[in-house]
């Protein structure tokens, strides 16, 4: 009981059988959050397993969008800055 309080059991499972595909693009996000909804229509998981992996999918979503913002913009002073 006590080592319960300390080392809570782990209230998910292993994903077995869930194979995503890479996501270093924005395009492959819309790959995962497609790969995810088809596991949850064919049973492979949960909606709510897919639910919580898509939050994971669109935070890395986001962080990739945000540095390809970053590196544009950048891309942009530094054009403006070598025409003056």
């Amino acid at each position: 009981m006590i080592f319960d309080r300390i080392l809570p059991k782990r209230s998910c499972r292993p994903l077995e059988g869930l194979i995503l595909p890479p996501i270093t693009t924005v395009r492959e996000a819309v790959g995962a959050i497609n790969a995810l909804a088809n596991a949850a229509l064919q049973g492979v998981i949960s909606a709510a397993e897919a639910a919580e992996l898509c939050a994971v999918v669109e935070c890395s979503r986001r962080v990739i969008e945000t540095a390809e913002l970053a590196a544009r913009i950048e891309r942009l002073e530094q054009r403006t800055s070598d025409r003056r």
